[in-house]
């Protein structure tokens, strides 16, 4: 993960009034299959969760992507959140309430990181991802611990439900020893990644890895993983790291 991104996670403001109020408790931006609608659709989608001991009439209220707009989007009249209750807010740009009673946002969630915010009816920002969550990924979701403490990521998202166990941290980028090139003989490539205890798995057709790809790990989980390949022909090696409870790493990719 790029730096920057890094430097965003520690800084990221997630700002919610007090009182019994609702909250963006979770939202995924990048849904391929962790939920899918009974028309095929696999939508990005918002929970907002209400932590009181009384139903909460949400008419009025709005939901943004946009700071210079707070009132960008709506919930429509007859909208109302039961007490310790979810509701599912798809962000699929359609603004509409459709034949099975779903809410659409008519804003779409960027997996890149952007403005997030959950606004009263009067205008006032009751709660913010701010200046923008954090870059998104495949089937994660993002969203606030049940115990407590700074916005997380979570590996098995529970969207209508309480939120899961978050992950542990992210796994440090990969490296490789050689970059692409051209070469005369056969040599060797290291990948590497600095998390200690964690995992290289590698493909060498050119092919996404996963976790069924050739893996190598790390000796114990104080030492960092280092995996070695023999280059002999005309290769495409694609690699990540991961590491169990932590966010895997991009798929880096070198061609020699």
């Amino acid at each position: 993960m790029p730096k920057s991104k890094l430097a965003l996670l520690s800084s990221l403001l997630v700002s919610i009034s007090s009182g019994q109020l609702p909250v963006i408790n979770e939202f995924m931006a990048s849904n391929d299959d962790a939920l899918v609608l009974p028309d095929g659709s696999s939508p990005d989608w918002i929970e907002i969760h209400n932590p009181g001991a009384s139903p909460i009439n949400l008419a009025g209220w709005h939901l943004t992507d946009n700071a210079q707009n707070p009132t960008r989007w709506t919930f429509p009249a007859g909208v109302t959140l039961a007490a310790n209750g979810y509701l599912l807010v798809y962000a699929t740009g359609d603004n509409l309430l459709d034949p099975a009673g779903d809410l659409h946002t008519d804003f779409q969630l960027e997996q890149s990181g952007e403005y997030l915010a959950l606004v009263d009816p009067s205008g006032m920002v009751q709660q913010e991802f701010a200046p923008e969550y954090p870059e998104q990924f495949e089937d994660f979701s993002y969203g606030l611990p049940t115990a407590g403490g700074n916005p997380a990521y979570f590996f098995a998202p529970s969207p209508g439900a309480e939120n899961n166990q978050p992950v542990q941290g992210l796994v440090e980028d990969t490296k490789f020893s050689a970059d692409r090139g051209f070469f005369d003989d056969p040599f060797e490539v290291t990948i590497t990644s600095n998390t200690p205890g964690a995992s290289i798995y590698y493909t060498l057709d050119g092919s996404d890895p996963s976790l069924g790809s050739t893996r190598v790990d790390a000796p114990d989980e104080l030492t960092p993983p280092s995996a070695a390949v023999t280059i002999s022909t005309t290769t495409v090696l694609r690699a990540f790291a991961g590491k169990e409870g932590y966010l895997p790493t991009d798929i880096d990719s070198q061609t020699y």
